[in-house]
């Protein structure tokens, strides 16, 4: 959990930076803090704080941009309904972290709550959770300044970097996840950038488009088989629907050849156990 603490650090320091004003309370927000759980059962943490003139759609639209800034993803947004849903991304052996965030208005002042649900098996010191929600909460403002920055927080967009991974171990990825919820894949990776590289399975026409299939050898047919809780029984395919302009180099590709494309991911399939990517291109 090096990484909560370090965003927390650089989130602090942006707003040392630029001297942004903010009207939630951060005392507010540390006695508010609680921890509950266990590293093995899973350790569960909440924040929340109380800001004046607060809408839910306007504090969602806020932590949206507050998230984005911060190297999120952004998973479920329902802004006037007051949910927000993000995930702070896997790194190295640090498995992927939700947070839900909670909005709600009486009397005028809204009233903004965070839990971070960590996975079990991982722990987490406090007081670098502590900081990192505080310091996002800490950012909300109220009225028009609110509305402001919930409006600029509502276009942001995450900016990651093309993950470059060979066909099967992505598969192998999109199956584990698949197991454990097949609903947040699409979520999770809508409009994503891959570049994959392996061997064609199969080239077909699909309307005036061509696609692109990798082999991804069925789970049965894996040399190593790991056979642990989670371990996925199947293989995600995956497809590529090559950009405008490919086409004459997609039909000259031969079962088993080596390529690598790239594209951004579309859909997720889960009834067929397939994930394509759209805009493919050939790429080094």
């Amino acid at each position: 959990m090096s990484r909560v603490l370090t965003l927390g650090n650089r989130i602090a320091a942006v707003l040392a930076a630029a001297s942004i004003p903010t009207f939630a309370s951060a005392a507010t927000c540390e006695q508010a803090f609680a921890k509950r759980g266990s590293a093995l059962s899973g350790l569960n943490f909440t924040a929340e704080v109380a800001v004046p003139d607060l809408s839910p759609a306007s504090a969602v639209g806020q932590l949206r941009g507050v998230a984005v800034a911060g190297k999120y993803d952004i998973i479920l947004e329902e802004a006037e309904a007051g949910s927000l849903l993000i995930e702070q991304p896997a790194a190295g052996s640090a498995r992927r972290i939700p947070i839900v965030i909670t909005a709600t208005q009486a009397a005028g002042t809204g009233t903004v709550r965070m839990e971070v649900k960590m996975p079990a098996g991982m722990n987490a010191p406090a007081d670098a959770v502590r900081a990192e929600v505080c310091g996002m909460l800490g950012q909300l403002k109220g009225g028009r300044a609110g509305l402001a920055a919930a409006a600029r927080g509502k276009d942001a967009m995450s900016e990651g970097a093309t993950v470059r991974i060979d066909a099967v171990s992505l598969s192998t990825q999109f199956a584990r996840e698949s197991v454990k919820n097949d609903a947040a894949l699409p979520l999770r990776y809508k409009g994503k950038s891959f570049s994959v590289w392996g061997s064609v399975n199969h080239v077909m026409l699909d309307g005036e488009y061509v696609r692109v299939t990798f082999d991804t050898p069925e789970a049965r047919d894996r040399t190593i088989r790991l056979d642990v809780p989670g371990d996925p029984v199947f293989m995600v395919n995956i497809s590529c629907l090559m950009a405008r302009g490919q086409k004459a180099y997609a039909l000259t590709l031969k079962k088993g050849a080596l390529i690598r494309l790239t594209g951004t991911f579309f859909e997720y399939n889960s009834f067929k156990h397939t994930v394509w990517l759209n805009e493919c291109r050939p790429s080094d």
